[in-house]
């Protein structure tokens, strides 16, 4: 667990030596505090479980928090931690998105590790949006991403 809590804007290399050595990072994102991480979680000793975070909530155990302290409001934060993980954790690192209320199990976990051996990159479907393109969209719309950055990434798509 991190003693104390780190004001940041990216997680470089530096902070690799914080997170160490894992298998698969699954993070989340509570800005604005408006929902708890579940007391039940599957916790795996190769999983890094990260929070990004913005007021005070209740901490479990279990999980690194993250402070990080900006004047956006908080869906836009909750978005950019969200969409550009690869901004924030080590290059190349296997790296699962789950929404804060979400409980992780045991499934998932084992998932994550038989997916990461086949694939570099998925998308899970979100049960309140029919597509990736749903939530492509909203990310533009809000100004979390430009022009540049969708054309680039349907590009990356189109190539895996």
């Amino acid at each position: 667990m991190l003693k104390k809590i780190l004001t940041i804007q990216k997680i470089t290399t530096s902070y690799q030596k914080i997170f160490g050595v894992c298998y698969v990072y699954i993070y989340t994102v509570n800005f604005g505090n408006y929902d708890l991480i579940p007391n039940n979680h599957y916790y795996s000793k190769k999983v890094k479980y990260i929070c990004f975070y913005n007021q005070q909530i209740i901490k479990r155990k279990g999980w690194e928090y993250i402070k990080i302290n900006s004047s956006k409001d908080n869906k836009y934060l909750s978005r950019k931690y969200k969409i550009n993980f690869h901004k924030y954790f080590p290059k190349d690192s296997n790296v699962i998105y789950e929404d804060c209320n979400r409980v992780i199990t045991e499934k998932l976990i084992n998932f994550s590790f038989n997916f990461f051996k086949k694939n570099t990159f998925g998308v899970l479907k979100h049960s309140a949006r029919k597509n990736l393109l749903d939530e492509l969209v909203d990310w533009y719309l809000i100004s979390i991403v430009d022009e540049d950055y969708l054309i680039n990434l349907f590009k990356y798509l189109k190539r895996i």
